[in-house]
C-alpha cells in the first residue's frame, strides 16, 4: 500500500463521521482548548505573584532581623548618655518589679557622663629639693615634685591606637522610681535600699513615690 493511501485510511479513522459526530468532537476540543489555555494563565499568575512577594517577604525579614540586632545591641552595650539611661532603666526596672508589694514600676535615671576609658601610662615622678640661705644665716629647704605622664601607643595594623586596661561605669547623678506598694514605709525603704546598692549611690540622690492607681 502507497503512502498517500495510509494517510487517508488513518484520516478516515479519526474523523467524525456525520454532522451528528463532528459537532460534539468540536465542543469537546474547544472545551479542551480553552481549559489548558485558562490553566496556563493561573499558573503564570501564580509564578509572578510568589516572585514579587518573595523579595518584600525577605526584606520585611531582613529589616526585622537589624532591628532586632541594634536593639540587643544597644541593650547590652550602651554608648550614649541616653542608651545608658534606658540600660539602667531597665535593669532597675526588672529587678523591683520582682519585689513582694511592688507593682507597676517606673524608673527614670540620670547620669553625668558615658564609660571612662582606662589607658596604659607610662609615670615618671621627679623630685627636685633645693636649700636657700638667708642673710641672717638660716636655711630653709624647698621641695617640688612632679609627674609625667604619657599614654603608651601601640600598632595594630595601619593604625596606632592605646593600650586600654579597664573602663569605669558612668556616674548616676539621680534616681527616681515611682510604684504601686511605694506608700508603705517598709516597701519605700527596701526599693532605697535596692537601688543604692545596684547603682552605688548615695540615698539622698534616690527618691521613691508611690504610684497612683488608674480608675477604670
Amino acid at each position: 500500500m502507497k503512502k498517500e493511501e495510509l494517510k487517508k485510511a488513518f484520516q478516515k479513522l479519526i474523523e467524525p463521521k456525520g454532522e451528528k459526530s463532528k459537532k460534539p468532537f468540536n465542543i469537546y476540543f474547544y472545551l479542551l482548548l480553552g481549559l489548558g489555555v485558562a490553566i496556563m494563565l493561573l499558573s503564570n499568575m501564580t509564578s509572578t505573584f510568589q516572585t514579587k512577594n518573595e523579595p518584600e517577604m525577605s526584606n520585611t525579614n531582613a529589616e526585622e532581623s537589624e532591628e532586632k540586632d541594634a536593639f540587643a545591641n544597644r541593650s547590652s552595650n550602651p554608648s550614649t548618655i541616653v542608651e545608658y539611661e534606658e540600660y539602667y532603666e531597665r535593669q532597675v526596672r526588672d529587678i523591683l518589679s520582682d519585689v513582694i508589694g511592688v507593682s507597676n514600676v517606673s524608673v527614670k535615671v540620670n547620669i553625668a557622663s558615658t564609660e571612662k576609658k582606662l589607658y596604659e601610662k607610662n609615670r615618671r615622678n621627679e623630685k627636685q629639693v633645693t636649700e636657700e640661705s638667708d642673710r641672717e644665716g638660716g636655711t630653709r629647704t624647698i621641695e617640688n615634685n612632679s609627674m609625667d605622664e604619657e599614654t603608651i601607643i601601640v600598632r595594630d595594623g595601619d593604625k596606632d591606637k592605646p593600650v586600654i586596661i579597664g573602663s569605669e561605669k558612668p556616674k548616676v547623678t539621680g534616681v527616681i522610681v515611682v510604684a504601686q506598694g511605694a506608700e508603705s514605709m517598709q516597701v519605700k525603704q527596701q526599693i532605697i535600699e535596692a537601688v543604692t546598692r545596684f547603682l552605688h549611690v548615695p540615698s539622698y540622690q534616690v527618691s521613691v513615690l508611690p504610684k497612683k492607681i488608674k480608675e477604670e
